[in-house]
């Protein structure tokens, strides 16, 4: 059984959800400042780390001498 497109009837409008209701159940809650201050300070701290073992590898360790 195939499925068919079907053009709008004139006089139906789309149905408009409010902000709210979009927003119910799907939104996660919203973490604490420090929370969300913690995870950004770790996501660089990760992001220095690889970049740090990539010149390490590379043979770019400034304190090798």
């Amino acid at each position: 059984m195939a499925a068919r497109l079907e053009a709008p009837r004139a006089g139906v409008r789309p149905v408009t959800v409010s902000a709210p209701a979009r927003r119910a159940g799907v939104a996660w809650p919203r973490l604490p400042a420090a929370a969300e201050l913690a995870a950004i300070a770790a996501g660089y701290l990760g992001y220095a780390l690889v970049r740090l073992a990539i010149h390490v590898a590379a043979g770019e360790n400034a304190w090798a001498g």
